[in-house]
């Protein structure tokens, strides 16, 4: 059976609002997003075809949201009042609004994005999170 590209990865939506994981006090994360040297490695390693894909549907993807920015973060902002514990505030619309880069040129943001793949490949709170979360789903 053929799968679908999204289905080898978790997506937390709580992360492109701003909120990330705590543990005692100190925010886990600080990487853009997750992406492991293990998911880097299935997609054959950084230079390879199917990681230069990857890069490139992230590019896009980017540009389309960025593209639609207006009518994206106005929805967000009438769903503030749905009870949706991760969209209460403008806070929460501002830090998308950031990390769309709307005040960036098309080549600068696509640039920004590829730095980003390639800083959370080495990011080491997410070595340390993948490390513990392989260790405690082990068995």
């Amino acid at each position: 059976m053929a799968r679908l590209p999204g289905e080898f990865f978790h997506i937390d939506f709580g992360h492109f609002l701003g909120h990330f994981k705590k543990k005692f006090g100190f925010k886990r994360e600080s990487a853009a997003f997750v992406f492991t040297p293990s998911m880097c490695a299935v997609l054959g390693g950084v230079g390879s075809d199917k990681y230069r894909a990857f890069e490139a549907h992230a590019v896009a993807a980017l540009a389309v949201l960025r593209r639609h920015s207006r009518l994206l973060l106005t929805l967000l902002s009438l769903m503030t009042a749905c009870g949706i514990p991760e969209l209460e505030s403008a806070t929460d619309i501002g830090f998308l609004r950031q990390r769309l880069d709307v005040s960036l040129s098309d080549d600068a943001a696509a640039e920004t994005m590829r730095r980003a793949i390639a800083d959370s490949l080495s990011n080491t709170k997410t070595l340390l999170n993948d490390a513990v979360h392989l260790a405690a789903h082990a068995s």
